[in-house]
């Protein structure tokens, strides 16, 4: 439902993104688009990204997922923003 949800709401306002999910244990969330043009000289991406994915994370899948990493990145020269959604490890 993750990507579902997170493709169409993203394709429904202009924005071009590939979901995928890569294992059981992980989900590839890519922007080809840079979803915030106006904030990219105004906040560290990093921050920013990490402040709203984490809620629509937490929102979508609960807290057995979380953001783990962002390999790539628009506002760094890439050609799109990859962002890695992982699995918590069982305790």
């Amino acid at each position: 439902d993750f990507i579902r949800c997170v493709s169409e709401r993203d394709n429904a306002v202009g924005l071009a993104v590939e979901v995928f999910q890569e294992s059981e244990k992980k989900i590839i969330y890519r922007f080809v688009d840079d979803p915030f043009p106006g904030l990219r000289e105004e906040v560290r991406a990093e921050d920013f990204d990490r402040s709203y994915l984490e809620f629509k994370v937490s929102f979508l899948l609960g807290d057995t997922w979380h953001l783990t990493k962002t390999v790539k990145h628009i506002w760094q020269g890439d050609e799109y923003s990859e962002h890695w959604i992982e699995k918590k490890e069982e305790r």
